[in-house]
Order: structure tokens, then sequence, then C-alpha cells
């Protein structure tokens, strides 16, 4: 079986200095332990421009900032450098024109004992500067040019004082390095290249002897300054950009004078923002044009002229971009990239946006894929529709499409059903009822959604879904509530069908997904005494939910058994009963295919079954094995309703079956199956549509260690392992769901992963 990864969907780490371009088309960003390569494409028959992600890559820790440049200079290759919340470097080889080849060169820098917050990497001498959370000063490292070694290495002391920021540039043999620290100055530092070198060229590893040289200190701003960006220009003067706390950002000219060496000299102060500036950036487009790019916490980044190359120009705010509006947290970096006709930015919230040049100083922003910023809890698939939805500790509910853009297709955010005041733990839809779903979080109620005029548009305009959805008014989040409020009347819904029906690329933007497409709340169901944390729905009409929370007791644990009814009238949902089987918290629950089971598993490390009853609608416990040593994390039916998969963080998953005897049901093992790590999600279906053999049956399996595996059964085998995903293509932390799910369109087998890396990952599988 071949697996190959379709899209990433993962937002961005929420760090200052995680984003970064290599070239005008791939675009990097980090998040948890892993780095995200997405690809830039410009569709000419719609001008629309795409940025989907192609390649993981995973790294042993988390990462909080990185750095690129090309290398060789004139080749097609990027080495980007990466910081940990560990205080070591990882260094990375990236070649641009294929990303597969993409590999981890070294990683056994280890700078500083608290997380870097920065890093800069000079290939002009070698260099590698990085700067932590901590007092211990800034760390300068010679590195060999073939295996990236540390071969020199010079400490610059700060005085005791925190480096919040860094930045380096080479002159010649001098390296001026910029530092932001925690008295809110700007101090500027010159080392002697040449000692470094010359001491790198012995045999050990060593510390140089040699110190840097304090030759600028600014005047203190008002608050804190967080970035800083160098410029060597091309008439010879280095030019600094500093942005503040203050909402200013404030430029030094670094000049050589021809008796008493460098001298900075403040140069201007910008002030365009209206909130904290987290990012900075220079670069020189033309001999005699300058541009910088500052974002800010108030939702905007704007880019800065001064012609005449800085020298006596004046700096102006000749563009502006970025969300006006909206709930959202403010910009918490920028990027542009090395040709300036594409620019990146991502939030405090994680959400990544783009724009292309399109001439003329015009902007246009593109589509891009991007996803949770917390760990993601819970995954479920509209049959119907073909969309995923995925909810998590970030307090959303996301829905996710395949678009087709041009003449590419891509996997895109369509929509944010909720977004909430509390962590949710799960999410359901109702197969055969596509526009509607439940979900549960870190409260005592489960919610019941129906999906909007707007979204049902928005859907139906990009990618083609054809069918019947509901059709309620716009929704809304009031001030101080948590319920998606249905608006009684329709105003300002035909400005916000225009706005699709015209097929711009902003509909797929931060501020239109969270003001624009929520889904109206049509039910709460209350009857839990703790937090909820997992939720069933049965296959057909009439639709039954199961849901169960957070327990330490046989009475907090019962899973109570919902009466829907019809999907049209999710306001009549009524409880039927709850039914007491587990002693702890249950982790999962699963209607059989043909609703006539119930499956549960649980942290009592048992599973029950019961019997679903329908008129009444009632359950009856039928058996409840206790066969496991650790937690029951995963429970999944086969097609065949009379077979059904556990997994367990005892490592193993075991294939049980329904045995019915003398009017009495049971539960029998079948066979299991063991792994090096956890088990901890498990789903299971057919490879042909319609087909009940178990022998035909894809089985995922989820680790601990963020591994995902395809097994398959057979009587006179066993379980096999039919594929094992590579390194590049797992999570880096624990599975917490997965998904299997045939497209009928396409007829493809789809595996979605949930994961507390913080992604979704969607996969295709071929036999």
């Amino acid at each position: 079986m071949d697996v190959s990864l379709v899209t990433c969907l993962a937002g961005v780490s929420r760090t200052p200095n995680c984003v970064t371009w290599l070239d005008d088309e791939v675009l990097v960003h980090s998040y948890h332990h892993s780095l995200s390569l997405s690809r830039a494409v410009t569709h000419l028959d719609c001008d629309w421009t795409t940025v989907s992600s192609q390649l993981t890559l995973n790294s042993p820790t988390t990462i909080t900032c990185l750095h690129s440049l090309q290398y060789p200079p004139a080749g097609g290759v990027s080495l980007l450098v990466t910081g940990h919340s560990n205080g070591s470097l990882s260094l990375w080889r990236i070649p641009r024109d294929c990303l597969e080849e993409s590999c981890l060169l070294s990683s056994a820098h280890k700078c500083h004992a608290s997380s870097v917050n920065s890093v800069q990497l000079s290939l002009t001498h070698r260099l590698l500067c990085a700067t932590s959370c901590s007092a211990s000063g800034v760390l300068l490292q010679v590195v060999s040019q073939h295996d990236f070694t540390v071969q020199c290495s010079l400490t610059v002391d700060t005085g005791g004082r925190v480096c919040l920021q860094a930045d380096a540039v080479s002159v010649g043999e001098t390296l001026f390095l910029s530092l932001a620290l925690d008295d809110c100055r700007l101090h500027v530092f010159s080392v002697d290249t040449s000692s470094l070198s010359a001491a790198a060229g012995t045999d050990e590893q060593q510390q140089s002897e040699q110190k840097a040289r304090r030759i600028y200190s600014s005047e203190a701003c008002d608050d804190w300054i967080r970035a800083i960006s160098s410029l060597v220009c091309r008439d010879g003067r280095v030019l600094l950009a500093a942005g503040s706390q203050d909402s200013t950002v404030r430029l030094f000219t670094l000049r050589r004078l021809a008796q008493s060496g460098w001298v900075v000299e403040p140069e201007s102060v910008l002030s365009g923002h209206t909130d904290k500036v987290f990012s900075v950036q220079l670069v020189q487009r033309e001999a005699d044009l300058l541009l910088l790019l500052s974002a800010s916490l108030d939702r905007t980044l704007i880019l800065w002229h001064c012609d005449g190359g800085g020298g006596g120009g004046c700096w102006e705010d000749r563009v502006r971009m970025g969300d006006i509006g909206g709930n959202d947290l403010g910009l918490f970096g920028a990027r542009v990239s090395p040709g300036c006709s594409m620019l990146a930015a991502y939030s405090y919230t994680g959400s990544l946006s783009c724009w292309r040049s399109g001439g003329g100083g015009q902007w246009t922003q593109a589509v891009v894929s991007s996803g949770h910023f917390r760990p993601v809890t819970g995954l479920a698939w509209d049959s119907a529709t073909g969309c995923l939805f995925s909810c998590g500790k970030d307090m959303l509910t996301r829905v996710y499409s395949r678009v087709r853009i041009g003449g590419l297709e891509v996997w895109q955010e369509v929509g944010r059903p909720q977004v909430h005041g509390y962590e949710l733990s799960d999410v359901t839809t109702f197969p055969g009822s596509p526009g509607y779903l439940a979900s549960a979080g870190d409260e005592k109620v489960v919610r019941a959604f129906s999906c909007t005029h707007n979204f049902a548009s928005c859907l139906q305009s990009f990618t083609g879904v054809s069918g019947r959805l509901p059709s309620v008014h716009p929704a809304s989040v009031p001030s101080l509530g948590l319920s998606n409020k249905s608006l009684s009347s329709p105003e300002g819904d035909s400005g916000d069908s225009r706005l699709v029906f015209n097929g711009q690329s902003s509909c797929f933007s931060n501020a239109f997904l969270s003001e624009h497409t929520l889904w109206a709340e049509q039910s709460k169901l209350y009857g839990h005494g703790n937090e909820l944390f997992c939720l069933a729905a049965s296959h057909g009409e009439p639709y039954l939910l199961a849901s169960a929370c957070k327990a330490s007791s046989p009475e907090t644990a019962a899973i109570i058994l919902w009466s829907v009814g019809k999907c049209s009238d999710l306001s009549a949902t009524s409880l039927v009963a709850s039914y007491e089987s587990h002693t702890l918290t249950v982790t999962q629950l699963a209607f059989s295919p043909d609703d006539r089971y119930l499956l549960s598993g649980s942290r009592d490390r048992a599973f029950s079954l019961f019997s679903v009853h329908r008129d009444p609608p009632s359950l009856t416990l039928l058996a409840k094995t206790e066969h496991h040593r650790r937690i029951i994390w995963g429970v999944a039916w086969f097609p065949d309703c009379t077979h059904f998969v556990t997994g367990s963080r005892d490592k193993s998953v075991v294939i049980w079956g329904v045995v019915q005897s003398e009017g009495s049901v049971a539960t029998e093992r079948v066979t299991s199956h063991s792994f090096q790590s956890g088990v901890t999600a498990v789903d299971v279906t057919s490879h042909a549509e319609g087909c009940s053999d178990i022998g035909n049956c894809v089985i995922a399996v989820g680790l601990e260690s963020g591994g995902i595996l395809l097994l398959s059964y057979s009587e006179a085998g066993g379980i096999s392992v039919l594929h094992e995903l590579s390194s590049n293509l797992i999570h880096c932390s624990d599975v917490n769901r997965l998904k299997l799910f045939t497209d009928e369109t396409s007829e493809q087998l789809l595996l979605a992963s949930a994961s507390n890396d913080t992604s979704v990952k969607i996969f295709k599988l071929t036999r």
C-alpha cells in the first residue's frame, strides 16, 4: 500500500520569527516540533494564488524560531536553522525545486540552557548567532562548512540583561550584532571575525578569548524592543530597524568614519501602528528603493517605502494590509519574499495569511492552508459533502473541503462553525444529513448546530458540492456569550452573498471565516455533571446521540443517550436516559454501521457493548470486558457490524467478535497485535464500497509517539502491517483521532489524523 501526504493543516507557532520565505514560491513555517513547507502557485486562468503545504519535517523538540538563506547564494538549495525550546539549534538542507529531498544536517548544537528566541546564520564567516530567554548572554558559533559542527564559540556578555531579540550583519571582517535587551534599549556590538576564523582552524572546539565591543546604546524606548532587522545598503551603510512595544519603529544608520571607525546615528521614528510591533524586515529592492515591512498586534502590516536609498529619503507607508475588525489578537510576524513578490504574515492565534504583488503597488490576498494552533482533539467526516470537521483546544471547530482553483485541487478551511469560549474535546456529524453537527467541550453541555445560508453558498460556490443543505439566517456570537445566535432577520446577508458569489479569495481569510461562516446553534443538551469528553451519532434516522463526560465514579461515568429524531428539528432533541457501566472517563463511543450496537472504551481499561433499541430509544448492556492492562483510547467497528477493534496504551490493538448464542450476546477475542508505543487512536474501513468482509478492510492505528500504521487482517495470518508511515509523514506527538473515508466522487481512500502537535493531516491511500 502506498501512502502520500495530501496536505498538512496547522497554525503557526505562537512565537515571533516562525515564518520565512526560501524564495518567491516556497514558504516555511513552524508548528510544535515540525516545519511545514508550502509552495505558492499562481493560477493565470483566474489570477489567484494558492499556498498549500506539501511536506513536513519533524524535529526532536519544539521549534521556537527559524532563519533561512540560500547556499550557495546563486544555487537552488536553502539552508534553514531552527532554534528550539531546549536551547539547541538544528540545521536543515532544503532543495527548493525538490522539497521531498529536504533533510536534517545537524541537530547537535546546544547553545543555551533555556529556550532560543532568535537565531541568525551567516555563511560569509560561517557564523551562527543565537539568543535565549535567559540572562546567559548571546552565543556566536563558527561552524564547519562541510558538516556544520561547531569549531569555535564566543559569548557576548549582556550584563545580566535578558536578550529579547538579536540580528547580525557582516561588513568585511567585522560582524555587527544588534541586541534588544530588557532595558528597552538597542545595543550594537562589533566582533572581529578574523580572530574567530583563526581560532576555528584548530582541531578541537574552543572558547574564543576575544570580547565583543559595545559601540552604541540607544536612548530608552517607552517599552521593550521586540523586533530587529539589519541591512547592508549598496552605498556601504548599514541600516538598522527596531520595532517596539510602544507601537513605533525606529531606524538607525551605521556609518564608517575615516578616523573614528564606525558610528551609529538615529535616523527616523515611524509611527503608523496603534499597538505593539512584533516584526520588522528591511529589504533593498532596487538601487534607490528601500522597503521596510512591519507587523503589529493592531492586526495590520505596513510596507514602508524610501526612495533615494535611504540617504536622506523620506519613509512613507505606501501599503497597508491585514484584518480590520474581527476577533483576532493581531499579527505576530511577517516576512517578504526575496524577490518582493509575496508577503506572509501570521497572527497570535496561528492563522497564516499571504499576499501577492500585482504590480503598481497592488497586493492580492492568496488562498492559504492553515489550521489549529493548539492540540486537535476531534475529527469527523461528512460523507455527503466530503468535508472534514475538526475541533481542538484552541476553542474552534473548523471545516475543511477540497477546493478547485484553476486547474489545481487543494484542501482549504472553508468555515468555522463554532468559535467558543471553552476548549473543545470532540465533534460528530450526522451521516446522511449534511450541514448538521454536534460538539462537546470543557463544559457540561452538548451543543448541536446547523449550517447557515452564508456557509452553504460559500461551500457550493467554491467546491461545487450539490445537495440540499440547511439555509438558516447568518449567526453571530453576542458579547459575553457562548452561543452562536441565528439572526432573526437576514440583514447583511445579501452583502455576504455578493462576496461569496464574486469568488474573491478574501472569502478564505481569517476575518471572513470567523465572522461569516459561523453555524447557528439549534440546541443545548443538559444532563452531564462534569465537562464533556466524547460523543457519537448513529448512522441513520431517527438519529440517536451518545455522550460521556470526565469522570472518577460510576455515576459521573454514565453514558447519556439522546433522541434526536430528524436533524431538521434539532431543537426537539430530548434526553432518553443515562447508563452506568464504567468507573472512569469514557474515552470514545462508536455506533455500529447498522446502529444495532453501541461500543464504549474507558480509562478503567474496559470496554462495554450495548444493544441499541429504537422504539422506544434505549440501551441494554450486553457485555463488559476487561482485557487491556492500560487505558483504552480508541474503539472502532468493522463494516460487517460483528467485529470491532480496541486500542490501548498497553501498546496493543485487539480484534473482537460479537458472538450470539442461546439468546445472549458476548464478545470473544479474535487476535491482537503489539507495537513499540502506546495506541491512542484506531479506525477501520473497507477497501471496496459495500464490502463487509473484514479481510478486505484497512485498520489505521495511531500511536503515542505520533506514528501511524496501516494494518490488515486475515484468518490465516492474523494481523499484518500493510504500511508504516515514514518519519516525515507522521506526527511528532500523540495521535488523538484517526478517521478513514472513502470519497465516492474521486474514488479515493483518505485518512485524516489529528494530533497534540496541533496539526490535521490528510493522506491518500492507494493499493
